[in-house]
């Protein structure tokens, strides 16, 4: 009966008799004595009201034993709390760990992002310079081609090549003569003699397609040409002339220098 002591005992005697934390002694009743008496004799050995009450109470109490309980309410609230205090953490640390997952796998993601726009600029660099190199390969095969075609024999004009006589017009240079007078970029020039004169010649050449006509001359052999139609015309090699993006300057039959488109340059014999 200890449990019942412990709970409605000291509750008893603070409610009706103001005597509150009393503190409690057990004994074991070897000797026939009832415990009640026991206590009663260690409070005082003369009765009154309150001491009569008390010995009501503990008479009244049930003489059967009693099934104690393995916890009092107090603790039973006490587990209970501790449990759902440590249900709570749990569900506090399982939250934190799905979100310090979460962060990771975010931060995983990232990594790979990263790794990947690195990976990216590092192929974008070496197809740079790729493409560097094999423009600098692509200048220096052009060089060494001019070099070669220098190296070639001159063969300047073709002798179908058409130039403005100042007598009889359009003709072609196989048709002048030594003393013809020709338009040139500086006016009207005699012809003193043939520097190149191979009729039977079979030798390289390119024919610029114009706007105006064509010309038909070896690549080395100076062209004034311009990258505007308005510009400033310079002598380049023929070579050198860029279809689609250059104006020769060009003769007109009436005397006066004009920019005439190319269209094409094609290599022809």
């Amino acid at each position: 009966q200890r449990s019942l002591y412990e709970t409605a005992l000291p509750r008893f005697l603070c409610e009706e008799h103001q005597i509150c934390n009393v503190p409690m002694l057990w004994f074991d009743d070897f000797d026939g004595t009832s415990v009640w008496r026991k206590i009663l004799s260690l409070v005082a050995m003369k009765t009154n009201g309150w001491r009569d009450g008390f010995a009501d109470w503990v008479e009244a109490l049930p003489t059967s034993p009693l099934n104690v309980p393995s916890e009092s309410e107090r603790e039973k609230v006490k587990r209970e709390y501790r449990e759902e205090v440590a249900r709570k953490e749990q569900m506090v640390k399982d939250l934190q760990d799905k979100i310090a997952s979460s962060e990771q796998r975010l931060k995983d993601q990232a990594n790979a992002e990263q790794r990947m726009n690195q990976f990216q600029a590092e192929a974008e660099q070496r197809a740079a310079r790729a493409e560097e190199s094999l423009q600098d390969e692509i200048r220096k095969l052009k060089r060494e081609l001019r070099e070669a075609e220098r190296n070639l024999p001159s063969s300047c004009f073709s002798p179908d090549s058409v130039v403005l006589d100042r007598a009889l017009g359009p003709v072609t240079l196989k048709d002048l003569v030594v003393g013809s007078e020709v338009a040139t970029s500086e006016g009207w020039s005699t012809v003193t003699t043939f520097l190149h004169w191979h009729p039977n010649a079979t030798v390289r050449a390119l024919q610029i397609v114009h706007h105006q006509g064509s010309l038909t001359l070896s690549p080395e052999h100076m062209v004034f040409a311009m990258t505007e139609p308005n510009g400033v015309a310079r002598a380049i090699p023929a070579m050198e002339v860029e279809a689609g993006a250059m104006w020769l300057q060009v003769v007109h039959p009436k005397g006066d220098r004009i920019a005439s488109f190319v269209h094409s340059v094609e290599q022809t014999t």
